[in-house]
């Protein structure tokens, strides 16, 4: 039934990886000043802000996504795992499917988690930064392991409803 606790816990494991699409993956500076340029990553972009020196202001410019294919599979892997959460909810009357597609949406957490990594390492690059210059992680980099914990539970609690339905037919 849709009621039981793997669902809850399908739905909240979507409901924490769809955000990201929209947290601060991590941030990137070239050194610890101002003036520095800097890049912030977000699920769904990425940012580069400098000062112009003309101008004597900061500069804030999004960068194409044609630019970052890892961040464009980023973002379609988040969409997929969040499909597959949420269609495994309504898998209830089939557990051997429902337990396929959550297994292949943690697997698929788990790409999302080690390409999101990727993602975070590669920012000190783009603003070519020193050893030892700021390099700061966003809350959105815990997300994918909280929904990997929660897969992992969700898929338990399958496993022991087939358990228990299989034994129950071995009773009768």
């Amino acid at each position: 039934m849709i009621q039981r606790l793997q669902s809850v816990l399908l739905f909240l494991a979507a409901a924490i990886n769809f955000p990201i699409l929209f947290l601060k993956l991590g941030d990137a500076s070239s050194n610890a000043s101002m003036e520095s340029p800097s890049v912030h990553l977000y699920g769904m972009g990425m940012e580069k802000q400098y000062l112009n020196e003309l101008e004597r202001k900061f500069v804030t410019e999004s960068v194409p996504l044609g630019d970052m294919p890892l961040l464009i599979a980023h973002i379609g892997i988040v969409i997929g795992v969040t499909i597959l959460a949420l269609t495994a909810i309504f898998l209830f009357k089939n557990r051997k499917l429902q337990l396929k597609v959550t297994y292949g949406a943690l697997v698929l957490t788990m790409v999302q988690l080690l390409l999101a990594v990727k993602l975070f390492m590669d920012l000190p690059a783009i603003v070519q930064a020193q050893d030892g210059d700021p390099h700061d992680f966003g809350f959105a980099l815990f997300l994918p392991a909280t929904a990997i914990l929660i897969f992992l539970w969700a898929a338990r609690r399958i496993q022991r409803d087939e358990k228990m339905v299989r034994d129950m037919d071995r009773i009768r």
